[in-house]
């Protein structure tokens, strides 16, 4: 998407597009990460536990968090701790959700650094031989058994989006059917295009869901 909300901010033809959608994301994206790393509140509707146990969803997400390079961490730190999260969750855990967090955070800092559209950023970086080889392998471990959790729609928008940026569409399909038309407020369409809800609606309709 070349335009979209871009040619409707004001200010935003001298500064050209990659400024302008660089500020999109600074606005919307750096508090949605914020979300999905370390708010699970917002899906499960609960603040009691902040425990950090290695069993528990919210305390993987705040150990990823501490992995990002923004917090003195790095790529490589962040991935190897949500591929070992992967590897040792048992069939259907929902922390399996802690890899695609990882990758779109990556991805996020690099489309700070380039002036290409989001979308095809995504499409680059998703299309990965390793990137959609372990996303894949994820969402399996996460599909064969899924837990009934309160975050399983959250998480079905983040593998969706990254199977579906990866070429995978047959899963991207099969994970987006079970999301149905609710989506999160930001994270991860809000990081690859300005107008969130229409590129869903878009996605969903190219792989003939309704």
């Amino acid at each position: 998407m070349r335009l979209g909300l871009l040619g409707w901010l004001p200010g935003t033809k001298r500064c050209g597009q990659g400024c302008a959608r660089r500020t999109i994301q600074l606005t919307l994206v750096r508090k949605a990460f914020v979300w999905a790393l370390g708010a699970i509140d917002d899906w499960t509707g609960s603040g009691r536990s902040r425990a950090t146990g290695p069993h528990l969803l919210e305390g993987h997400c705040s150990r990823a968090r501490e992995q990002c390079e923004k917090w003195a961490g790095s790529h490589r730190e962040l991935l190897g701790f949500a591929r070992h999260t992967v590897k040792t969750a048992a069939p259907g855990d929902p922390r399996t959700v802690v890899l695609p967090i990882a990758h779109f955070e990556i991805l996020r800092r690099r489309l700070d650094d380039t002036t290409e559209p989001a979308s095809k950023g995504a499409s680059a970086y998703f299309g990965h031989p390793a990137h959609a080889a372990e996303l894949a392998w994820a969402a399996d471990c996460w599909l064969s058994r899924a837990w009934a959790h309160p975050t399983n729609v959250g998480t079905a928008h983040l593998f969706g989006a990254a199977l579906y940026y990866s070429g995978d569409l047959d899963r991207a399909r099969y994970v987006l059917g079970g999301a149905g038309n609710r989506m999160p407020e930001h994270l991860p369409w809000g990081l690859v295009s300005p107008l969130p809800g229409r590129t869903y609606r878009k996605v969903r309709r190219e792989l003939g869901l309704r």
